[in-house]
């Protein structure tokens, strides 16, 4: 509410940036992929693609489904060899990749099932993910005032 103000409260930016990071810093993951759109946007901090692709990993990472949807959003993958490789750089095996290409596939022509494949998709990737600790993704978060571990 802080990012677009409401009933007489003005928007402050900065505000709700500084509650995103407490908020993710107290185990949030959404609060990181609303951190990497104002990195994403130009919004109070400058525009930093690097900054807000590596939040947006770090979410994926935290088995946030919802992170791959923001990478699309903002042409961070832009196609399925794109998606591929990404979902290779993190660690998901052959089958899991294909499954959530799938998912997510399905997911865009039928909005009405979502909510539920997202569902299914963080419920699967805490099962066949293995993930390794990224270094300089960590180096990004704490230099923007995030906690890594």
């Amino acid at each position: 509410m802080l990012e677009t103000g409401y009933d007489d409260v003005r928007a402050d930016h900065k505000l709700a940036l500084q509650n995103y990071k407490v908020a993710f810093n107290h185990g949030n993951s959404d609060a990181l992929i609303n951190i990497a759109v104002f990195y994403l946007n130009d919004r109070y901090v400058s525009r930093d693609q690097k900054v807000g692709q590596a939040l947006l990993k770090k979410a994926y990472q935290l088995r946030n489904a919802r992170a791959i949807d923001c990478m699309i959003q903002y042409g961070l993958i832009t196609d399925r060899t794109k998606l591929e490789g990404f979902l290779q750089e993190m660690g998901l095996r052959e089958d899991a990749r294909m499954s959530q290409i799938s998912m997510l596939s399905q997911s865009r022509t039928d909005q009405t099932g979502l909510q539920d494949t997202r569902t299914n998709v963080e419920q699967n990737l805490a099962h066949l993910v293995d993930f390794e600790q990224d270094a300089s993704v960590n180096a990004i978060m704490q230099s923007i005032g995030l906690n890594t571990g």
